[in-house]
C-alpha cells in the first residue's frame, strides 16, 4: 500500500470516528501539497463543515471541483456548507446540480429536502426526504423519517394520524431493540431528584425558557440535574450551570455512557427538552435510565416511545379527546405549558409606531421553516385588505438574497409592492427584541406557530393574531393568549384570522391598550416565572408519586 493510500485510509477512519480536528491537523500544514488532490480536499472540506467553518469548506470544495468537475458527493458537501450559512436557495441549486450528475446519490435528496424546509417549502421537503430513504442504508432510515415527520408538522395538509404513524415507525426502526434499564422500588427522599436533558442549554428559545425555570426551582424540595448535550458556553449556559445542583456536559459522551451516567444518579424523573429536534439523545431515553421520563417544552408531539411515560402540555394544547394521537400519558398543566417569562426581556417599550408612521406595521419574526406558502397567502390577503400597511419580516434566513427575492416575488404576484415588505436578517437578541418597537400587530405562523416569539412579542406590548388549529404546534400561542384573557386574538379558522388582523388594524385604541398593559399582565399572571415553576413542581410531584 502506498503512502498516499495509507493517508486516505487514516483520514477515512478519523472521519468515521468524527475526529475532524485531527483531520485538519493532518491536512492543513500540507495544503500546498494536497490542493491538487480532490479526495484530500474533500476530506478537509468535510472536516470544515463539521467544525462549523463553512467558508473554508466552500473554498476547498470548489477547488476540488475545479480539478474534477463531476463529483456528486462534493456538490452535496457544498450544498451542506451553504445550508449551514443559511444560504438555502444556493444549497438547493447545488444539490440539484449534483443530482444532474448522479440521481442515485441519496444524500443529495436529503440535503435538498432539508434546504427546502428551511425556506418554508415543507411539501417539497417531504418529497425529497422520502426519495432519499430508498438510497440509504436501513440504519439511517430513522433519521430520514424524523426529518419527514418534522417537515410534515409544518404542512397544513398533514394530519395527527400521520404524525403518530411516523413516530411509531421511527421507534420500531431505531429504538425498540435497545436494552432497557431496570429500577428497584424505593421511597422518595427528602428532595425529588429531577433531571433535565437537552442540547439547548444555551442562547436558544428552549434555553431562554429553561434558564428562568432553574432559577426559580425550590432547591429545598428538588435536587436539579442538568445534562447538556451541546456544550456551548454562553450567559444562558452559565445561569443553568449556577442554578443546577449537578451539571454535566454530555456532548462528547456516547449514548451508552450517558445512559449509565443518568442511571447512576437514580433520578425520580428525567424531563427531555428535545424530542426529535437537533442534539437529541433519543437512544438514551429508549434505554429508560430513570424510573419515569417525560417530554416537555422542546418538541410538540408524540415520540411513539413507550419508555416516555408522560407528555406535559396544558388543557389548550392537549384538548380532551386528543389522547388517541399520543402514545404517552398526557399531563395537563392548569395554565399554559410554556412559561410566560423567558430570560432577559427588559427592553423599553416605546410608543405605538402607528402614531408616527400613520400606517399599520405588521410583524412576523418566526423562523423561516414555519413561513410556508399557505402562511404567505393568508398574509397577502391581510395586506391587500389593509392597503397602506407594511410587513416587517425578520428571521435569520433573510440574509440570503435569493430567499428575499423569492418572498418579494410571491407578494408582488399578489399585487403587493416590495416597498411594503421590510426584510431583515439576524441581529443580537437585544436588537431583535427592540425591533418589536416598530411593530403594531404580530402575525403568527401556522400550522407551526410561535412559542418564544409569541411571548417576546406580547412582553414587548405587541398583540399576536393566531389560529388555534388541529395540532399541538398550532396551539402554543393561543395557550398564552387564553391564559392572559385575550381570546379575541385567537382565530377559529383562517378566514377568522384574516378578519381579526384586519379589524384590529383600525382599532388604534385597542393597540394602545395592548402596548400599555400586556407586559404587566404577563408578570402578574399564573405563567410568570415564579408562579409557573410552582405549577410545574406540583406536576412533577404528582407524576413521580403516581403508580406505574
Amino acid at each position: 500500500m502506498t503512502a498516499s493510500e495509507n493517508l486516505v485510509n487514516d483520514l477515512t477512519k478519523l472521519i468515521y470516528h468524527s475526529k475532524f480536528h485531527e483531520v485538519k491537523k493532518l491536512l492543513e500544514p500540507n495544503f500546498s501539497k494536497i490542493n491538487k488532490v480532490p479526495i484530500l480536499l474533500n476530506a478537509l472540506g468535510i472536516s470544515y463543515i463539521e467544525t462549523h467553518e463553512a467558508d473554508k469548506a466552500i473554498e476547498v470544495l470548489n477547488q476540488s471541483l475545479k480539478l474534477k468537475s463531476k463529483q456528486a458527493p462534493v456538490y452535496n458537501l457544498l450544498a451542506l456548507a451553504y445550508k449551514n450559512k443559511r444560504m438555502n436557495y444556493e444549497a438547493i441549486r447545488l444539490a440539484k446540480k449534483g443530482l444532474g450528475i448522479d440521481r442515485s446519490f441519496g444524500p443529495l435528496y436529503s440535503t435538498l429536502g432539508l434546504a427546502y424546509l428551511q425556506v418554508g417549502q415543507s411539501k417539497l421537503a417531504v418529497v425529497n426526504l422520502e426519495k432519499s430513504i430508498k438510497y440509504h442504508d436501513q440504519s439511517e432510515h430513522y433519521q430520514l423519517y424524523s426529518g419527514v415527520l418534522f417537515a410534515k408538522q409544518h404542512d397544513l395538509s398533514a394530519t395527527n394520524e400521520e404524525f403518530l404513524e411516523l413516530a411509531n415507525k421511527i421507534y420500531d426502526l431505531a429504538f425498540s431493540k435497545i436494552p432497557k434499564k431496570s429500577h428497584k422500588a424505593r421511597p422518595l427522599g427528602q428532595k425529588i431528584k429531577l433531571g433535565y436533558l437537552s442540547g439547548d442549554m444555551r442562547q436558544h428559545p428552549v434555553g431562554d425558557f429553561f434558564a428562568n425555570i432553574v432559577l426559580h426551582h425550590n432547591r429545598d424540595k428538588f435536587e436539579i440535574y442538568s445534562y447538556d448535550n451541546k456544550g456551548k458556553e454562553d450567559h444562558i449556559n452559565d445561569i443553568i450551570k449556577q442554578n443546577s445542583d449537578n451539571f454535566f456536559d454530555i456532548s462528547r459522551m456516547s449514548d451508552s455512557e450517558v445512559s449509565e451516567l443518568i442511571y447512576s444518579h437514580d433520578l425520580d424523573l428525567l424531563v427531555d427538552l428535545a424530542g426529535i429536534t437537533d442534539y437529541n439523545r433519543l437512544p438514551v431515553l429508549a434505554s429508560k435510565p430513570t424510573r419515569k421520563q417525560a417530554l416537555w417544552i422542546g418538541y410538540f408531539g408524540t415520540l411513539g416511545m413507550p419508555e416516555i411515560d408522560y407528555l406535559i402540555g396544558d388543557h389548550n394544547t392537549l384538548e380532551e379527546g386528543d389522547e388517541s394521537w399520543y402514545l404517552e400519558s398526557l399531563y395537563r398543566l392548569p395554565y399554559s405549558y410554556l412559561p410566560g417569562e423567558p430570560w432577559g426581556i427588559d427592553q423599553e417599550i416605546r410608543d405605538l409606531p402607528y402614531q408616527k408612521n400613520k400606517y399599520i406595521t405588521f410583524g412576523a419574526f418566526n423562523k423561516m421553516p414555519k413561513i410556508t406558502p399557505d402562511v404567505l397567502e393568508i398574509w397577502s390577503k391581510i395586506l391587500n385588505r389593509v392597503t397602506d400597511s407594511k410587513l416587517l419580516f425578520k428571521n435569520t434566513c433573510l440574509g440570503e438574497e435569493m430567499t428575499c427575492e423569492a418572498i418579494l416575488k410571491f407578494f408582488d404576484e399578489r399585487g403587493i409592492k416590495k416597498e411594503r415588505i421590510i426584510l431583515e436578517s439576524f441581529s443580537p437578541r437585544n436588537e431583535f427584541l427592540d425591533r418589536y418597537n416598530e411593530v403594531d400587530i404580530s402575525l403568527d405562523s401556522f400550522p407551526y406557530g410561535g412559542g418564544v416569539t409569541t411571548i417576546e412579542s406580547l412582553t414587548m406590548g405587541v398583540p399576536v393574531v393566531t389560529w388555534h388549529g388541529d395540532r399541538w404546534m398550532s396551539r402554543a400561542s393561543s395557550s398564552y393568549l387564553k391564559v392572559l384573557g385575550h381570546e379575541e386574538l385567537v382565530a377559529k379558522s383562517l378566514e377568522d384570522y384574516v378578519e381579526i388582523a384586519v379589524n384590529l388594524s383600525s382599532d388604534i385604541t385597542a393597540l394602545e391598550n395592548y402596548r400599555k398593559n400586556l407586559r404587566e399582565e404577563i408578570r402578574s399572571s399564573e405563567i410568570n416565572a415564579k408562579n409557573f415553576v410552582k405549577h410545574f413542581e406540583n406536576a412533577v410531584k404528582e407524576i413521580v408519586t403516581k403508580s406505574a
